[in-house]
């Protein structure tokens, strides 16, 4: 099957009960460092790529800015 990343960090999140910070990490730092873009993206650290999901109290994703800007995005249904 195929999963968005949104998803496996929700599900992660309610399955284990493990910190939600933990489990962003996981799912950022991780993959940014296995495809060689460790120095650009990855962690929300100065002189970064400023791409943020913002989740809301359910871990649904509310926001996306990217490069520093607020994208418009349409949810999908749950």
């Amino acid at each position: 099957s195929v999963a968005t990343m949104d998803l496996v960090v929700r599900t992660v999140w309610r399955l284990t009960g493990l910190p939600l910070a933990e489990i962003v990490k996981s799912a950022t730092e991780t993959p940014a460092r296995i495809m060689g873009v460790d120095g650009s993206k990855g962690s929300l650290r100065e002189g970064f790529d400023a791409d943020i999901v913002i989740f809301d109290n359910d871990v649904n994703v509310s926001e996306v800015i990217v490069g520093g800007k607020l994208q418009h995005f349409e949810r999908k249904n749950r």
